[in-house]
């Protein structure tokens, strides 16, 4: 997190206004934000039958970060580059795939030499453009966030 705590709040806001607009355009599933922070910034359910997905989103307008923790759970990754602009990148991923992003960087060329699969954190400095294109083959659309959502969802 930034000094400036309030940009870093607008980051992650719109952030998750832009994922649950994904959500909406994209499904008929129902959103809801839990009341405390857990990790979780958003639930994703179908009422009939029931089942639901917790979606962690992550604002990136500079850099952007992958954390181990998230592989160890059930759970979809909402990576949201540029969330502020006219048209923001979502990109959906479970938490395995997310974690294995600097791996799949390095195997397209680029660096991330100091990728440590036993360490908790990758973060790079910007969002490169061989970056925003892995982003982008995981766009959010019908077909990924039913597959996320089966994937990952309790039912």
């Amino acid at each position: 997190m930034s000094k400036d705590r309030w940009a870093d709040t607008r980051i992650e806001r719109a952030a998750v206004l832009a994922t649950e607009r994904s959500i909406i355009e994209h499904t008929g599933f129902v959103t809801a934000q839990p009341a405390t922070d857990h990790g979780i910034d958003l639930l994703v359910f179908k009422p009939e039958p029931f089942a639901v997905s917790p979606i962690q989103v992550k604002g990136a307008e500079s850099g952007l970060k992958v954390m181990s923790k998230c592989a160890r759970s059930p759970i979809i990754l909402a990576y949201v580059v540029d969330p502020r602009g006219d048209d923001p990148l979502v990109s959906i991923m479970t938490g395995i795939d997310a974690w294995q992003l600097p791996l799949e960087y390095a195997r397209e060329g680029g660096k991330a030499s100091d990728y440590n699969p036993d360490g908790e954190t990758y973060r790079w400095a910007r969002v490169t453009t061989r970056l925003r294109g892995i982003l982008e083959l995981r766009r959010a659309s019908e077909e990924r966030w039913s597959q996320l959502f089966e994937e990952v969802g309790a039912k």
